[in-house]
């Protein structure tokens, strides 16, 4: 009987698509959309890896992919009619209904949890091995004074250090931005003294030797009051979706079936992955995959969800009272 399951499983995830429910008829020309990704981090090429998976093929679409090395030019790509979808934090957007302009909202949540880690040269995890450093909160305070590299003042990562910082008290973090490409050379010629940044950027440098993670945001040792549950969403602008509302279906289609697929066939997973990052060693690779997989899973926020996100960035963005979260995600 196992046997014979397995066959089943197999013949159904096979060449249609890996099993997506709702695909498109075989005989439908697929439908081009193009998506600017916010960098080339793991939680960005999301759509990359499902495109790989054959899931975007299975319901009748066809993505082109422009990486666009931040949030807010991903962002500027959609709003200008550049692109139909783009990945970015929720931060970008609460600040574009804050100034009330209400014509992108939430297509899918591509990456629940933080996905920012901490990693230090180990010549600054030297100096602090003198500090207590016994609990996660311990390792936050003891990034006192130190330079850490960020993707940008309005990252979700920037966001969540500080709100833990301010949470446990007694840390000021010196903030260096710049794309997360360019994040591990900055720390090997000590130009900052550690940085945050999604997977694979941490893993590479552990695993080149030069490196150690210091705080795990896909393990949630950030205080909890601190970790988003949108760090990565893809979004769509409301026009393209009143003009195409079959084409926001399909590509919530795709990301459905790629969080089963996360969870039912991770070695399959892990070797589209591969495909696409063909230069990562396998160390930096499967340690980033393990890290990380698991925040793939729900593709889908909650109104109160929504709400918490509002409420984390209170402090940060003006007039996040006026917002009616129910509005955020886009409506099929």
């Amino acid at each position: 009987m196992d046997t014979l399951y397995r066959y089943f499983v197999a013949l159904f995830f096979g060449a249609a698509g890996a099993g997506a429910l709702g695909a498109a008829p075989s005989h439908a020309e697929p439908v081009p959309i193009k998506v600017a990704q916010s960098s080339a981090s793991f939680p960005s090429i999301t759509p990359r890896l499902a495109d790989a998976l054959g899931l975007f093929e299975a319901h009748g679409l066809k993505p082109t992919f422009i990486v666009s090395e931040s949030g807010a030019g991903a962002l500027t790509a959609l709003v200008s009619g550049s692109v139909e979808f783009a990945t970015g934090g929720m931060d970008a957007l609460l600040s574009l209904r804050a100034q009330g302009q209400d014509s992108v909202g939430v297509a899918v949540n591509i990456y629940r949890g933080q996905s920012g880690i901490v990693v230090l040269d180990k010549d600054t995890v030297q100096r602090l091995s003198t500090k207590s450093t016994d609990s996660n909160d311990a390792r936050v305070r003891a990034l006192d004074g130190l330079s850490i590299a960020a993707p940008s003042a309005s990252s979700s990562m920037v966001g969540t250090l500080n709100m833990s910082t301010e949470l446990v008290g007694g840390a000021k973090i010196n903030f260096v931005y710049m794309s997360q490409s360019a994040m591990p050379a900055a720390m090997q010629t000590h130009s900052v003294d550690g940085y945050i940044a999604s997977s694979p950027y941490p893993e590479q440098a552990v695993a080149a030797g030069y490196g150690a993670i210091w705080l795990s945001g896909p393990k949630r040792e950030f205080p909890e009051a601190a970790i988003t549950n949108a760090s990565l969403v893809l979004f769509s602008s409301k026009e393209f979706n009143e003009r195409h509302p079959e084409v926001l279906k399909s590509v919530r289609g795709v990301f459905d079936d790629f969080a089963r697929l996360v969870t039912e066939q991770p070695d399959r997973v892990l070797e589209a992955l591969r495909q696409i990052l063909p230069d990562l060693s396998e160390e930096a690779l499967h340690a980033s995959f393990v890290q990380n997989s698991q925040n793939w899973t729900k593709p889908h926020l909650s109104l109160e969800d929504l709400r918490r996100e509002i409420a984390m960035r209170k402090g940060t963005i003006e007039n996040l009272d006026a917002i009616d979260p129910g509005t955020l995600v886009l409506a099929e």
